[in-house]
């Protein structure tokens, strides 16, 4: 049978390197996972005593509406349920969109280096992407997306996707910008502007661009958001696409029945009320991101300051080798070459332990006194 050429070129992700299998391959006890920007904390405390309590009812099929987190998120967050549609992470959520939206031949929009996981999704589909460029420095060229939108813009062109903070420079677009693009999208209805929030919690910069005060004046715009990184709810996979009503419902319709567990609806619905648990995450995640500031500026390896849990350094060299040599010291970090940047690092952000261990290691293999 005749596969597809866009399936057959397809290059699947390729998520970070697992710690057992670190650990059996170089035969090592101990290693520290910097790879994949999960939370060095863990669930909060009341996640886990949640799901243990319910661990007696997972006989049980869960609710295929997920009644009782998107009431309680609807409650702290201020959306109306109908505004929100839930995921097995956010990548169903981004196949979805494009199963409603988009047919073969279609194309989407997004970054350069933006994250991989929207070019690869819209290629499973037999769509094509057109990539904008960035600065030299990794940030958003809003100039050069409204100037796609208003000039290269056709009627095969469906939606674009936009990380804030983007993953995996750490960059973001700022209030002023995000001003400028909501004006230039607000009244299409041949387009639509995803803008993916992972990492939301993670900013702090003060002009960082808070896209859900535009969602009431924009029906185009819808927000992903996720309970994997702050929330450390990333092992049971829960997404959240937020907009218009009558978008959220077509991807309703197309989302697979019972998507979320039971056990990820409950842990879910307990983390989104520990604010204590999220400012410990943060303030884990900041004082993190400063460590690593100091430390690679006494180094003067290049980095690029960042809004999310992790941290993109430029190494000057490829980073095939350094990043085996890591391994080898029990410390998984993300190289980039997917992207087209081989001589960079993602890093995430650990405990202080882990952060020390890190840096220590990598001196080694650079050949640096810690």
């Amino acid at each position: 049978m005749e596969i597809s050429p866009e399936i057959k070129t397809l290059s699947p992700y390729v998520p970070g390197k697992p710690i057992e299998e670190t650990k059996r391959e170089f035969g090592i006890k101990t290693v520290i996972k910097m790879a994949s920007n999960e939370n060095a904390l863990g669930p909060s405390p009341k996640v886990i005593t949640a799901v243990k309590k319910a661990l007696k009812s997972i006989h049980l099929y869960p609710d295929g509406a997920a009644y009782e987190f998107k009431k309680t998120y609807s409650e702290i967050f201020g959306f109306d349920t109908d505004q929100i549609v839930l995921g097995n992470g956010s990548d169903e959520l981004v196949n979805n969109l494009i199963r409603v939206y988009c047919k073969p031949g279609d194309r989407i929009v997004t970054a350069q280096y933006g994250f991989v996981a929207y070019k690869i999704a819209a290629q499973a589909h037999r769509l094509k992407t057109d990539e904008i460029p960035v600065s030299s420095d990794f940030n958003y060229d809003i100039d050069a997306i409204i100037n796609f939108i208003d000039t290269k813009w056709t009627k095969d062109h469906k939606i674009i996707f936009l990380a804030n903070p983007n993953n995996p420079t750490g960059s973001y677009i700022n209030s002023k910008d995000a001003d400028r693009l909501i004006r230039t999208i607000q009244n299409r209805k041949d387009l639509i502007l995803v803008v993916d929030e992972a990492y939301l919690e993670f900013a702090r910069s003060r002009d960082y661009a808070r896209f859900e005060k535009y969602l009431q004046t924009t029906p185009n715009l819808l927000l992903l958001r996720t309970l994997s990184k702050a929330y450390a709810l990333a092992g049971l996979r829960i997404g959240i696409l937020i907009g218009a009503a009558e978008i959220v419902d077509y991807v309703n319709r197309v989302r697979l029945p019972f998507n979320i567990n039971s056990l990820a609806q409950i842990a879910a619905t307990v983390a989104i009320k520990d604010e204590l648990h999220i400012k410990k995450s943060q303030k884990l995640v900041w004082e993190g991101l400063d460590y690593f500031y100091e430390v690679f500026d006494q180094h003067k390896i290049k980095f690029y300051s960042s809004e999310g849990n992790f941290l993109l350094i430029d190494v000057a060299i490829d980073t095939g080798n350094i990043y085996n040599e890591l391994l080898k010291r029990g410390v998984i970090v993300r190289p980039l070459k997917p992207y087209g940047l081989h001589s960079h690092l993602r890093i995430s952000v650990g405990t202080k332990t882990e952060n020390r261990q890190l840096i220590k290691a990598l001196a080694e293999v650079l050949g640096k006194k810690s």
